[in-house]
């Protein structure tokens, strides 16, 4: 676990600096981690490749709140961190492809950087588009 830390913070943490750091410190680091991502990153994602869907009601709300049945329930994904990874791995892919870039420098690239340039090349390529 400490080595897979040290790699984490890029080698920028020593194996010994890192066994004498608290605990709780450490959990402090992987809350903000997990805030990061889920707060910034995933709602980045989110606004650029997904619909906003406003609900509206159904005649069945009722019956459904009553039997117990919502669709948060059934709109939640059970693998939430594979979903997440194949994201990352279809920008990534998507980066390689469309801007002939490594491996090496799109995981070089700053992610919040990288998505506003796809968010751009798609709003371009909207732009570009005639309808007939």
């Amino acid at each position: 676990m400490c080595s897979f830390l040290t790699v984490f913070f890029d080698n920028k943490v020593t194996l010994s600096e890192l066994k004498n750091i608290d605990v709780f410190e450490i959990l402090e680091c992987y809350l903000w981690i997990k805030l990061f991502v889920n707060e910034i990153i995933i709602n980045r994602i989110a606004d650029i490749f997904c619909e906003k869907v406003e609900y509206e009601g159904s005649a069945f709300d009722e019956y459904d709140e009553v039997e117990g049945v919502s669709d948060k329930e059934l709109d939640q994904c059970k693998n939430y961190e594979e979903n997440q990874i194949e994201i990352l791995n279809s920008i990534v892919n998507y980066s390689i492809k469309k801007y002939r870039d490594s491996l090496n420098t799109v995981l070089d690239m700053d992610l919040l950087e990288l998505l506003d340039y796809i968010e751009s090349d798609i709003n371009k390529d909207d732009e570009g588009e005639e309808y007939y």
